[in-house]
């Protein structure tokens, strides 16, 4: 598995795990406990039922820090620092 796929898959676990600390409403995203979101080997956004993550995942796992942005671009997902972000809440 290539480092873009494990930083791609990283991501959106921590996505998935960690952006209702930040966001008002996680379900505005689609976002729902109990399943993984992650880009899989051919490029696809894909979700998948994970009650609860395995400690190998956990292990890995790293919590999104404030002013992470997630964008797509170019039909990839992409994540970039903004420092402008961070306390800005959006409704």
């Amino acid at each position: 598995m290539s480092i873009l796929t494990k930083t791609a898959i990283a991501a959106g676990l921590a996505l998935s795990l960690g952006a209702a600390a930040y966001a008002s409403d996680a379900s505005e995203w689609g976002l729902a406990t109990g399943h993984a979101y992650f880009v899989g080997m051919s490029g696809k956004m894909l979700q998948a039922p994970m009650k609860t993550p395995s400690a190998d995942v956990l292990a890995r796992a790293q919590e999104v820090p404030r002013g992470t942005v997630f964008f797509m671009h170019d039909g990839k997902l992409m994540m970039a620092f903004d420092r402008s972000m961070v306390g800005i809440m959006s409704h």
